[in-house]
């Protein structure tokens, strides 16, 4: 080692202000919109918080759609875009997973008639 002194890239700071500023956000919308949660979860996105064992225990909230989609293979995507002539691609929805959506009125219906 010859002492010097390896500072961090650009790349890297502007990573570690990202987190801190996702952190910030996160806590922020968490004390000042504490239904946020419930609204997500009423409009069917599936809301779950895990700790993270690999990150010391740090806590993540994860957001799923209730739909399930898919990504074709990348020689149907090229003949799309190319046919579209547009450079982008979105995903594609599973048709059987939208009859897999959960419908908690209909459910709690359902238990009421039966």
């Amino acid at each position: 080692m010859t002492g010097e002194v390896k500072t961090l890239g650009w790349i890297d700071k502007l990573l570690a202000v990202w987190i801190v500023l996702c952190i910030v956000i996160g806590l922020a919308l968490g004390k000042y919109f504490p239904g946020l949660s419930q609204l997500l979860e009423d409009l069917r996105y599936d809301v779950e918080t895990r700790e993270l064992d690999d990150l010391g225990g740090l806590q993540v909230v994860m957001l799923r759609a209730p739909v399930e989609t898919f990504l074709p293979p990348d020689d149907f995507i090229l003949q799309i875009t190319q046919l579209s002539g547009v450079d982008a691609f979105q995903e594609i929805i599973d048709q059987e997973a939208i009859e897999r959506v959960p419908d908690p009125l209909k459910e709690a219906l359902s238990k009421i008639i039966l």
